[in-house]
């Protein structure tokens, strides 16, 4: 009989965390609270303003959330 361990966390931000919980044995992690902190930043509006204004490039949430967990 076997199992994995799925870590669905809040306070997973590093890679030395990711690391560390795979060490212990997860087969899987959801950040969820990384992945929300993303979405919020591309909804913030200083965010909408620098991509307005050109200053800074425009991406997606999806894309915000990819370029987290590359």
């Amino acid at each position: 009989m076997s199992a994995s361990i799925v870590a669905d966390t809040a306070q997973c931000f590093s890679t030395h965390q990711f690391a560390c919980l795979i060490g212990y044995g997860a087969s899987a992690i959801c950040p969820y609270l990384a992945l929300e902190t993303c979405r919020q930043w591309r909804l913030s509006n200083k965010t909408v303003n620098l991509m307005r204004n050109g200053k800074m490039p425009t991406v997606t949430i999806e894309q915000a959330q990819r370029n987290f967990i590359k």
